[in-house]
């Protein structure tokens, strides 16, 4: 077999040719929505009971009385990972307020999990909730990720996103204020 010999000149066109496609294809994503899609008739959060990223047992029903934003991602994910800053962000301005972020992993190793949020700017600190076997989408009836869910103070799933959400943008904001009692 003959090997290939590339000049100098060659390395750096192809270099400059995967930079600009690396570009294009950066710019060319669409920005991420800030709307969210009441489901028809509200009903009650299914029960959920998962451990979290320092292995602490994390049951859902702990949130009554609060806003929960609930979301259902995987690392491989590209808008999952497009929303994690923004889904941080969103924990930092409303930490102080009766809403509250919780994430769920479905079907990941512990490891790839904590070295996934690890790589995340500003790092997530909200709860990360393992769920390996991915048993919780099937109760919530996930059925593309990410998903989210809003849950009322009641413990009611009252609205739905599917696709990546802009979680910082004001009218997210404002809309999840208006939900709480406290705020």
């Amino acid at each position: 077999m003959k090997a290939i010999h590339f000049t100098p000149l060659q390395y750096i066109s192809t270099f400059i040719m995967l930079f600009m496609m690396t570009n294009i294809v950066a710019v060319e994503l669409p920005p991420m929505s800030h709307q969210l899609s009441a489901v028809e008739e509200s009903f009650p959060a299914p029960p959920m009971e998962l451990n979290n990223t320092i292995d602490q047992r994390f049951n859902l029903s702990d949130l009554a009385g609060q806003v929960v934003v609930l979301n259902f991602w995987a690392s491989w994910c590209l808008p999952c990972r497009r929303e994690m800053a923004s889904l941080e962000q969103l924990h930092q301005l409303t930490g102080d307020s009766n809403i509250k972020v919780i994430t769920v992993n479905l079907g990941e190793l512990k490891d790839t999990v904590i070295e996934f949020m690890d790589s995340i700017e500003p790092m997530p600190t909200f709860p990360v909730l393992l769920d390996a076997n991915s048993s919780s989408a099937s109760n919530w009836s996930v059925k593309g990720l990410p998903t989210t869910y809003i849950l009322s103070e009641e413990g009611q799933v009252i609205f739905k996103a599917l696709g990546g959400r802009d979680f910082e943008h004001p009218d997210m904001i404002q809309k999840l204020r208006q939900l709480s009692s406290v705020d």
